[in-house]
């Protein structure tokens, strides 16, 4: 049973949320979590060709010619194949890498920075030499995990929490839910961490919502998002279920 499994038990367990912790079960999502070692990267990417990484430079196809891999710099690397063993289902192509790519002369917050690609691992890999300023290399391990909403994700508009004047099962899910918290959180699928409000525009018909795609945190040594905030890549929950990535909401929170 993973960290993240056995946290969300014992959550569910307290006494004080016995009246919702039904209600809560039902939304959990499961999540990859994506871990780096801590300390000042090497200035060097020397990571494996296909790596999950954070940074670095991005391996594409021998034959791929992207100009964009040369104007942005590589913010997250993950193998497709690697994510799918971990995570049976996983709405995406069961082969390929996910790019995440940024301009770090933008605004993170402005989704013309910040691009998606997937390609193909169907001939050699290649190292892309990037722009001239890239964020250093952090290699990556994943690992599954279960996700609940956050405080005041609108998803728990469905659970009702008693009608107290102590609020004592909210605040007793409050108090809880913000002890799930680990920074820094790197996740793909799953339920966000809000920096802020999670306030979010109307999706695209016809889907019904947004489904996270990709929370990136702050990571430092120039990997920042703001003050200390978050990357979020949001799809509409019918494109996610296709792996239709091209109307992806992408945004920052700070705080």
């Amino acid at each position: 049973m993973g960290d993240g499994l056995k946290d969300i038990e014992d959550l569910l367990a307290l006494p004080d949320l016995t009246p919702v912790a039904p209600a809560l079960r039902q939304q959990i999502l499961p999540a990859l979590r994506m871990r780096h070692a801590s300390g000042f990267p090497p200035a060097v990417d020397d990571t494996p060709l296909g790596a999950d990484k954070l940074g670095g430079l991005a391996d594409v196809p021998r034959s791929l010619a992207d100009p964009i891999y040369r104007r942005r710099s590589l913010v997250l690397q993950l193998d497709l194949a690697r994510a799918h063993a971990l995570l049976p289902g996983l709405p995406l192509p069961r082969q390929g890498l996910l790019h995440v790519l940024h301009d770090r002369e933008g605004e993170a917050d402005d989704h013309t920075d910040v691009s998606l690609r997937i390609v193909t691992l169907d001939e050699p890999l290649r190292r892309e030499p990037g722009p001239k300023v890239s964020h250093r290399a952090r290699p990556l391990t994943l690992e599954l995990e279960q996700t609940l909403p956050d405080t005041d994700d609108p998803a728990l508009a469905g659970v009702r929490f008693p009608d107290d004047d102590d609020e004592v099962t909210f605040e007793a899910w409050f108090q809880a839910r913000g002890a799930l918290r680990r920074p820094p959180t790197h996740r793909l699928l799953g339920w966000p961490d809000w920096v802020q409000d999670a306030s979010l525009p109307p999706p695209p018909a016809p889907a019904r919502g947004w489904r996270l795609l990709l929370q990136i945190d702050s990571a430092g040594d120039g990997l920042e998002w703001g003050d200390s905030g978050c990357l979020y890549i949001l799809v509409p929950d019918l494109d996610l279920h296709v792996g239709r990535l091209d109307r992806a909401h992408i945004f920052s929170q700070s705080c």
